[in-house]
């Protein structure tokens, strides 16, 4: 398999952020790190949720982890195959909310995107 990665700005200091990865075909897990941990892996993250099927993680502004800035989100397409996923990051603060989506395989095609939080032919880091 191999890693995907996104990032989203969070600029609130009071913000409950929800991360869904949703698994089209084959399986692929979810991992999330903040400014301490910019390309989070199995090894080394500060959120995870590696279960068959969809995975979810919500951060919220009280969690010990919890920091403003970028959070990078790792996606880990498992197996031989690939795998397809759809990935959606919604957070609320005070001001707004938000809704971002991001469609991919992990054999490194895109689509689906409502509004970008990535795209795998874009990664911030390729791996």
């Amino acid at each position: 398999g191999r890693y995907h990665y996104y990032k989203l700005l969070v600029q609130h200091p009071k913000t409950s952020l929800k991360i869904h990865l949703r698994t089209h075909g084959g399986d692929s897990d979810l991992y999330v790190g903040n400014i301490t941990c910019p390309f989070p892996s199995k090894e080394h993250c500060i959120w995870k949720r590696a279960s068959f099927g969809d995975d979810r993680v919500t951060i919220n502004f009280f969690d010990e982890h919890f920091k403003m800035g970028w959070y990078y989100i790792g996606v880990f397409g498992a197996g031989k195959m690939g795998c397809e996923f759809t990935l959606t990051a919604r957070w609320k603060d005070a001001t707004e909310y938000n809704d971002k989506s991001s469609g991919g395989r992990s054999g490194g095609g895109g689509g689906g995107e409502k509004r970008e939080v990535g795209t795998p032919n874009s990664p911030t880091r390729k791996g």
